[in-house]
């Protein structure tokens, strides 16, 4: 039996089964968008403090809609 490794924060971003995130602008899987580095924690997923960015829920990354997709 194979187990299912889990998948890493940005292999979660860009799942498009996955919650969109606060900071998305468009869904998930959207033809014509694609992940961008998250603007509020810097791409770390983390805040100052440590805690998970609430932006991006901690991907580093949100989805944004690129050439007039979305």
């Amino acid at each position: 039996m194979s187990e299912e490794k889990p998948k890493a924060p940005r292999e979660e971003a860009s799942d498009p089964e996955r919650a969109p995130a606060p900071g998305d602008e468009v869904e998930p899987g959207t033809q014509g968008a694609a992940e961008t580095i998250c603007d509020v924690c810097d791409g770390s997923g983390k805040l100052e403090g440590g805690e998970e960015c609430t932006n991006c829920n901690g991907t580093g990354v949100v989805i944004k809609a690129v050439g007039g997709g979305g």
